[in-house]
């Protein structure tokens, strides 16, 4: 592929990222993010009565953050802004959930498993770079670890902490796995549309000389 070619995949690619955001970020404010956040209220009204409305307004706060970032990124044409609104947003839609584990005693409480949905919806769907992938992930554990890192104090807590451990790097390979599978799709349906154009233009170009050459001819 020449280097003009690959500029044009560059630019197609470019362009696709920032629909394609636009698109997933549509599907999982609506069907995924808001409607479960405020579905697992039920499990608080089990698990922690007490915090029953602290944790309602935590999750209400989902509403207009995805809200208010999926306007936002209407008006982003760049892909590298785009990736990290998304990939920030990431982290910020986790934000509730280790607000909750940190309000939480139990440092091995099954919350932690709300911010593997976290991932499963962004990293898995949204077209991240790697870099970007990478800072998302970051975005949405690190708080986790932070926070019962500091609340550990026995061998115990650090078990319970290995434990969940396991699951969250298990998510992160299935997220990774099924980011490259998706992202591989994407560039041979480039490849195959990039191709497909410059078979078109090159047509084109011929039949334009044809006409020319038989203009000149006739007259």
């Amino acid at each position: 592929m020449s280097s003009s070619d690959e500029l044009i995949l560059s630019q197609f690619r470019d362009a696709e990222i920032v629909e394609d955001l636009r698109s997933v970020l549509d599907v999982i404010t609506r069907s995924m993010a808001i409607p479960l956040y405020l579905m697992f209220w039920v499990a608080d009204l089990v698990y922690v009565p007490e915090r029953k409305w602290e944790f309602l307004a935590l999750r209400a706060c989902i509403i207009p953050l995805t809200l208010g970032a999926r306007k936002y990124l209407y008006t982003i044409e760049d892909a590298k802004r785009a990736q990290f609104v998304c990939a920030t947003l990431a982290g910020l839609v986790a934000l509730p959930i280790n607000l909750m584990v940190l309000a939480i005693p139990d440092i091995g409480t099954s919350y932690y498993a709300g911010l593997n949905l976290v991932a499963i919806g962004g990293l898995s769907f949204l077209p991240l770079t790697m870099n970007f992938f990478i800072y998302s992930t970051f975005t949405i554990y690190c708080p986790y670890y932070l926070i019962v890192l500091s609340k550990a104090h026995s061998l115990n807590d650090l078990l319970a902490i290995l434990v969940n451990s396991f699951f969250i790097v298990s998510s992160i390979i299935v997220c990774f796995v099924i980011r490259n599978y998706h992202e591989s799709l994407r560039l041979r349906e480039l490849n195959l549309r990039l191709a497909l154009n410059l078979e078109i233009a090159e047509r084109s170009e011929k039949e334009r000389a044809l006409m020319a050459e038989y203009s000149n001819r006739v007259n």
